[in-house]
């Protein structure tokens, strides 16, 4: 059987195309798929690596807003008294509000512990005036105590009288008479308060060496003066 040239050229080109085809599925394909997979794989692996460092910030920042808020708590519990002490707590409480207040009375709530701390809830009553109130206020925030203002009630009662004393020349005696005069002024109105707060102190035993200022007789205080 003879073949003729041009069939010959057929047959080679059709054996060249199945040997490429074969080297495409059996050898390319293969390597094409695993570069696909390499390439996926890549990705992934970029993304979480992203995500790892991402998620190491924010653990960075928290561990260092952790560090910060340690470093405050460490603060305050230096500058907290040790042991709930409360007669210098009365005599300060006494001391603060009564000269901007009238009719002042203090209940002690029991003492809870909290982790470190020891918390007493004292109720004051009083009778003042808004700017007598703004300045207990400003006593409490910025005193030696660490005492947080809870709640706080007023209602308008009255107004209070003021004396206004005036001086007046008497051109018969030779000299200056006095006249007083009740007014009201605007602003003086007098509120009922009802003030909440927050005793707060290092909890254990109050030290030994403790000295009340207040009283030199003072040699049984300490702790809970009601109970």
């Amino acid at each position: 059987m003879n073949i003729s040239k041009r069939e010959k050229r057929l047959i080679i080109i059709v054996l060249i195309l199945a040997i490429l085809c074969v080297y495409y599925i059996y050898f390319l394909k293969p390597y094409f798929d695993d570069m696909r997979d390499l390439a996926s794989a890549k990705s992934s692996k970029e993304a979480l690596v992203l995500a790892n460092e991402q998620q190491l910030s924010r653990i960075a920042l928290l561990d260092s807003q952790i560090e910060e808020k340690e470093k405050e708590i460490e603060d305050y519990s230096v500058s907290l008294s040790q042991g709930f002490d409360q007669p210098p707590i009365l005599v300060y409480l006494e001391k603060v509000i009564t000269q901007n207040a009238q009719k002042v009375m203090f209940e002690f709530g029991d003492v809870t512990t909290y982790e470190q701390l020891e918390i007493c809830p004292i109720t004051v009553t009083m009778k003042s005036t808004y700017n007598e109130l703004k300045a207990i206020l400003d006593e409490l925030s910025n005193d030696e105590y660490f005492i947080k203002v809870t709640s706080l009630n007023a209602i308008i009662t009255d107004a209070v009288p003021v004396e206004v004393v005036s001086k007046v020349y008497d051109e018969v005696l030779g000299e200056y008479t006095e006249i007083i005069t009740t007014q009201i002024p605007g602003g003086a109105n007098m509120l009922d308060v009802t003030l909440s707060l927050e005793f707060y102190n290092n909890a254990g035993d109050i030290p030994p060496d403790t000295d009340y200022e207040f009283d030199d007789s003072s040699i049984g205080y300490g702790g809970d003066i009601f109970f």
